[in-house]
């Protein structure tokens, strides 16, 4: 549709000069014009030929509102042109530090994003990111969600990494608050961690963030990698920077470990049981499951014969160390109850043939006084197992 107003059909036509000479005269755009949905056309196409002058005469006549409290939105006003086409070179550059240096209300936010967020979300170029910085832009903005703008940058998906990179060194640079959490107690580390961002995890380590701190579940960076996606290589790129704090427990009641051991993900993802242990994880630490205290020992019994190979092979347990039911880990393998399950019967043999290998005593009692043969002996599938005991506790 072709917009009745001579000034902004000069501009469509690229005669600029036209346009200037008629704003000089004191000619306006008139509202009605201004108000039609595609006005942003003739600021697209004054940007792009980098025409600062006639912008700054649409400012001096007041076309150009400068309030931004007065805006419903960012969308279709010369402000999301300049985000999406502004040059970056020293005229274009400087010309904005000017053009944000005339606005009121610079850091009121609209539709609860400021005009430093909206550029962000928009992946303005990283030199225009700075330019609103240095004019005056808040880098400190908390939405109504509580999320710093470091926040919503990691969230951000799809963006470009190197862009995302250069964005957070600049908001880091500038003082934010790298542990700052939102309303549910997320910090920027758990975004990378939980959205598989672990290129960002070094920058956010190197300038103090901590994978210990808890959202409002209980979990932490350090929860999200080891109980969520068994991530070996998370795991090693937080605790690199700091230990993992193993008295901490979720909502459930659960350490790290124990959230750890409890979940399906252990039985995929056997290597991260041994950085756990090794980094100071207690496998006598217990949780309430399903009204029954249960330890990492416990679970343990009940994890494959490899996951119980390795931590065997760390020598961090004391075989025949009982609990507080008098059950040593032997006791535990021997009582689980392998209900029709002939595959997890052989798992059980192997698991008690290790134990006694490694030095397990078949004839402790606990404090029902019953032997690792007397539990073993509740399945017939466990024959095998009984058999093994039994030709044991005769040496």
């Amino acid at each position: 549709m072709r917009i009745e107003s001579e000034i902004v059909n000069a501009i469509q036509q690229r005669d600029f000069e036209k346009a200037k000479a008629l704003l000089q005269s004191g000619e306006k755009i008139s509202k009605e014009v201004i108000k039609q949905p595609n006005f942003n056309l003739p600021f697209d196409q004054l940007i792009q030929a980098k025409q600062y002058e006639i912008i700054d005469l649409l400012v001096a006549d007041k076309t150009i509102e400068t309030d931004i409290y007065e805006y419903d939105s960012f969308r279709n006003t010369i402000f999301d042109v300049i985000i999406r086409r502004l040059p970056v070179d020293e005229e274009s550059l400087n010309f904005l530090t000017d053009f944000v240096g005339k606005l009121q209300n610079i850091n009121d936010d609209i539709q609860n994003e400021t005009l430093l967020g909206y550029a962000l979300e928009n992946t303005a170029d990283i030199a225009i990111i700075k330019c609103l910085i240095n004019a005056g832009c808040d880098v400190n903005y908390i939405n109504n969600a509580e999320q710093s703008l470091l926040y919503q940058v990691l969230n951000k998906r799809m963006a470009p990494a190197e862009k995302t990179m250069a964005y957070m060194e600049t908001l880091i640079s500038e003082g934010l608050d790298v542990n700052k959490a939102n309303v549910e107690k997320t910090t920027p580390i758990m975004v990378a961690v939980s959205q598989n961002k672990p290129e960002y995890l070094d920058l956010l380590l190197e300038n103090g963030a901590d994978p210990n701190e808890q959202d409002w579940h209980g979990e932490t960076a350090f929860y999200k990698a080891v109980v969520d996606q068994g991530s070996v290589a998370v795991y090693d790129k937080l605790a690199a920077h700091v230990t993992p704090d193993f008295d901490l427990r979720d909502n459930n009641g659960n350490t790290l470990l124990l959230a750890y051991l409890s979940r399906p993900i252990s039985d995929y993802y056997p290597a991260v049981l041994p950085k756990l242990i090794e980094a100071g994880a207690d496998l006598r630490q217990t949780a309430l499951h399903y009204d029954q205290e249960k330890s990492g020992l416990d679970w343990l019994a009940e994890k494959s014969f490899e996951s119980l190979e390795t931590v065997l092979a760390m020598d961090k347990i004391e075989l025949n160390e009982p609990d507080d039911k008098g059950e040593t880990l032997l006791h535990k393998v021997c009582a689980y109850n392998v209900v029709l399950d002939e595959r997890m019967a052989k798992e059980i043999y192997k698991k008690a043939k290790l134990l006694i290998e490694s030095g397990a005593d078949v004839n402790l009692i606990n404090r029902k006084e019953e032997t690792p043969l007397m539990l073993a002996s509740n399945n017939n599938l466990k024959a095998k197992t009984v058999q093994l005991l039994i030709s044991n506790s005769a040496k």
